[in-house]
Parts: C-alpha cells; structure tokens; sequence
C-alpha cells in the first residue's frame, strides 16, 4: 500500500471515524476535517508507522495541509535519514 493509501485509510478509519472520506488533496486543516489534537494523533501514527521522527518546527500548515503535502513530506524525512546513514 503507498503512503497516501495509508494516510487515508488512517484518518479516515481511525480520525474521521467513517464519517467521511476524504480524497488525497482535500484541505485538512483549512476546511476543519482535523483539528489540533487530530493531527497530533496523525503525527504520533506517521513516527510509527514510518519510522521517523517529526521535529516541532517541522509541524505547520505547509507539510500537513493535505495527503499530498504530508506524503511529500514523509518521502523528504526518509530520504533525510537514509543520506545519514
């Protein structure tokens, strides 16, 4: 399954619920799908689930926006990591 795949069955299943489906460029934030505590859930399941650590400074509206955005996101941590190793 590729990382939007999850994102989405995450939030959907797991933050949302069920009550919505959402689509990988819906406006998480700015149409209120999440909330604060929603997306520090989503945060704590992307360090898992992925394997990488989210800096503070890192959690704006930019990188959690959409699916999308934190897809692209992830892909740069882990890309990040693996130059470090």
């Amino acid at each position: 399954m590729d990382t939007q795949k999850i994102l989405i069955t995450y939030i959907t299943e797991d933050l949302l619920n069920r009550r919505l489906e959402i689509k990988a460029d819906d406006d998480l934030l700015g149409d209120n799908l999440l909330d604060s505590m929603g997306i520090m859930w989503l945060i704590a399941f992307i360090e898992e689930k992925f394997d990488i650590k989210i800096p503070l400074e890192d959690v704006t509206i930019y990188n959690f926006r959409t699916v999308q955005t934190i897809d692209a996101y992830i892909n740069k941590m882990q890309v990040n990591c693996e130059q470090k190793i």
